[in-house]
């Protein structure tokens, strides 16, 4: 089971690699798409559509609560599973039906998701400004190729007072710390949108750039080693295929098989780099 784009690091999950091992080891492979819906794919279909996965990839899990923008989510997969869920799935067993308002609205936003176009490619444009100006400060992202990057202050304390810091300058970034992180290594995770101008993003570095005068930021270590390297280009209708490999060290090494190929702010009261999802 893996994310398709890690929430925390923006990193992309080797999915292809994950899709080999589990065809050769004949195992089920579950992909949450939470954070790359709307963003990813021809569409906004997800990473597992951009990959051309669909046929390799068993299961697909999604919070609707970000390019959506809103109450649910939703489980793709084989009919006998998903009518099993209905009786066994503990969260559904023991959630509200949805309301006809947030279907009719999920519907709306799908229409609204599957043509912006060029919403798309100014997220990608916007988060890849960002990413090459945060790393010629001498800030390490680590893998990061997606809308999301994270700063990593680690100690705790160090975390707060970078997140003030960013705040009395009307920054916003979401702190991640122990128990979602392991203890010392928290960060502060940054989520681009589309509606950000390029003077927003030119903002929001010249701010960080001030880091650097208060805090060791040489220090900062990634909770995945820094690629250093600007973001996968991508365009709507596909990839380039480039992942980041986030398997760990030690893990499997695998074989190479033939899978298909892909096909396919401004805020007045200060700079938002949190998730907005924007209302359809």
């Amino acid at each position: 089971m893996s994310d398709s784009v890690y929430s925390a690091t923006g990193a992309v999950a080797p999915l292809r690699e994950f899709a080999e091992f589990a065809l050769i080891n004949d195992c089920v492979l579950v992909v949450d798409e939470s954070h790359s819906p709307g963003t990813h794919g021809p569409m906004g279909a997800g990473m597992v559509v951009e990959l051309g996965l669909e046929g390799l990839v068993h299961y697909r899990t999604a919070s609707l609560a970000k390019a959506f923008c809103g109450p649910g989510g939703i489980i793709a997969g084989e009919s006998e599973l998903l009518e099993m869920l209905r009786f066994e799935g503990a969260p559904q067993v023991f959630s509200s039906a949805a309301l006809p308002c947030n279907a009719a609205g999920f519907l709306r936003a799908l229409t609204f998701v599957r043509t912006a176009v060029q919403r798309r490619e100014r997220v990608i444009a916007n988060a890849d400004r960002l990413r090459e100006g945060l790393r010629k400060l001498g800030l390490r992202l680590g893998n990061s190729e997606s809308q999301i990057m994270s700063i990593y202050p680690g100690l705790e304390k160090t975390t707060v007072a970078v997140k003030s810091y960013l705040e009395e300058r009307g920054v916003f970034g979401s702190v991640f710390a122990w128990p979602a992180t392991p203890r010392k290594r928290s960060l502060i995770r940054f989520s681009v949108r589309q509606d950000h101008t390029p003077d927003d993003i030119d903002r929001v570095v010249d701010v960080c750039a001030g880091l650097g005068k208060r805090f060791a930021i040489s220090e900062w270590k990634p909770l995945a080693p820094d690629t250093g390297s600007p973001a996968t280009t991508r365009s709507v209708a596909g990839t380039t295929g480039a992942t980041a490999d986030v398997l760990p060290a030690a893990g499997p090494r695998l074989t190479q098989v033939e899978l298909p190929d892909e096909t396919e702010a401004r805020t007045p009261a200060g700079t938002s780099l949190e998730n907005r999802a924007e209302t359809p």
